[in-house]
């Protein structure tokens, strides 16, 4: 179970660094405790859902049906995915906000909705600066990001 194995993560982090000493125990507990928080509430299993209507998913508002349906939103959530059977079995349609999207018929595979957020400096000169932004961020935001930052 998800407690037995948080507890054994603790301990083996506890041991590990109890060897170096006081001041690294507490910085490692604190640490571990923030993964597993991360995993507890972050890595919500996916939900593959079957026969979803994609009106909502698609700016044309056609009424369609894909097969499966799946929302992402963390890696972990896609590393899951891509073990799964649905995954492997059937074709698959990448969507973000289904602005660019126009449905003629019934998708016959698996829809993945990316959710995946986040906006960040990679670097930067006097000239330049590069930016990167996961692939489910809405880009009229994206841009208004990079307004705001100049």
């Amino acid at each position: 179970t998800l407690l037995s194995v948080t507890k054994s993560l603790i301990t083996e982090t506890r041991a590990i660094f109890f060897v170096v000493n006081k001041y690294f125990v507490d910085i490692g507990l604190k640490i571990e405790i923030l993964h597993l928080i991360n995993y507890i509430f972050l890595y919500i299993m996916i939900e593959i859902k079957e026969r979803v209507n994609l009106k909502t998913f698609n700016t044309f508002g056609i009424e369609v049906y894909c097969d499966y349906f799946v929302e992402i939103n963390s890696i972990a959530n896609f590393k899951e995915l891509i073990q799964s059977d649905v995954y492997n079995r059937n074709e698959k349609l990448i969507i973000g906000g289904g602005s660019n999207l126009l449905f003629r018929s019934d998708f016959k595979g698996l829809v993945i909705k990316n959710n995946l957020k986040g906006i960040f400096v990679v670097s930067e000169t006097q000239d330049d600066v590069v930016v990167k932004a996961s692939a489910g961020e809405v880009w009229h935001e994206f841009v208004l990001w990079c307004l705001n930052k100049n």
